[in-house]
């Protein structure tokens, strides 16, 4: 039986097939070298729960009020269990096409 899915999952499974893994590379380098990158910062917050709230509202604000592309979440390292929540919660959100954490581990690149 075929898996059902979200009208925004389908999109963003579709999006990810268009996009190559080159074009995937090249957003995820942009984003990296870009000095005005929109930022999300989390690090500062007092709960896994205030930070979630926080990044929501702040995704929304980003994708659909700017023409960003992108956006790099700030979690900090610490013990990775907000860097670990973020992720997964931008994995799943409908206006997120693809997310990995940066090379240092203290940010996640976020691409719309």
């Amino acid at each position: 039986m075929k898996e059902k899915t979200s009208a925004p999952e389908s999109i963003r499974r579709a999006t990810l097939i268009f996009m190559n893994t080159k074009d995937l590379q090249a957003s995820y380098l942009s984003a990296s070298i870009d000095p005005h990158i929109e930022v999300i910062d989390l690090h500062n917050t007092h709960s896994v729960s205030s930070a979630l709230d926080l990044l929501e509202t702040e995704l929304y604000n980003i994708a659909q009020k700017t023409d960003a592309r992108y956006c790099r979440v700030i979690h900090g390292i610490g013990e990775g269990i907000l860097k670990r929540e973020v992720l997964l919660y931008v994995k799943k959100h409908p206006l997120v096409v693809d997310a990995k954490v940066d090379d240092h581990g203290g940010s996640t690149i976020v691409l719309f």
